[in-house]
């Protein structure tokens, strides 16, 4: 879902729109590096699970529930990037990799705690770490309406 949320705002930058356009099955294989119809499967059980919508022969968008659900796993997975380059040195690819992994896996108020520590040692002033995207971890879940 975090991959379709970014396509999505790359979408909107290029086209320099705010008309949300669906993201195609082709774009978001290509992003992935997997097949077109591995893809399909997974978006028809999102889309069974109310996350997109599949809009025929252009591609999907994401519901309410999924825009939510991907802006806690992009700001997830941003938050633990941040503390393994700056806190703990990782050096950037390895970090990107780790913390791809670390997102499915983190509950958020470890996250909101990693947040905090981010807040006092990398920068005092910083409400969000990467762009105005991003929720506060605190607000999770408030967002989400999901629990820890």
């Amino acid at each position: 879902m975090s991959t379709i949320w970014q396509l999505k705002n790359e979408n909107a930058k290029k086209n320099d729109s705010s008309i949300i356009k669906p993201v195609r099955i082709k774009d978001i294989a290509e992003k992935l590096d997997i097949s077109p119809p591995s893809v399909s499967e997974y978006v028809r059980k999102l889309a069974k699970s109310n996350k997109l919508e599949v809009i025929d022969r252009k591609g999907v968008i994401l519901t309410e529930e999924g825009e939510k659900e991907a802006l806690i796993i992009v700001n997830k997975h941003k938050i633990i990037y941040c503390f393994l380059t700056n806190i703990l040195g990782i050096e950037k690819r390895p970090a990107l990799s780790q913390s791809h992994d670390l997102e499915y896996i983190m509950k958020l108020d470890t996250i909101d705690r990693l947040y905090q520590l981010l807040k006092k040692k990398v920068c005092p002033q910083f409400d969000c770490p990467f762009d105005e995207n991003c929720v506060a971890p605190g607000n999770f879940n408030q967002v989400s309406g999901m629990g820890s």
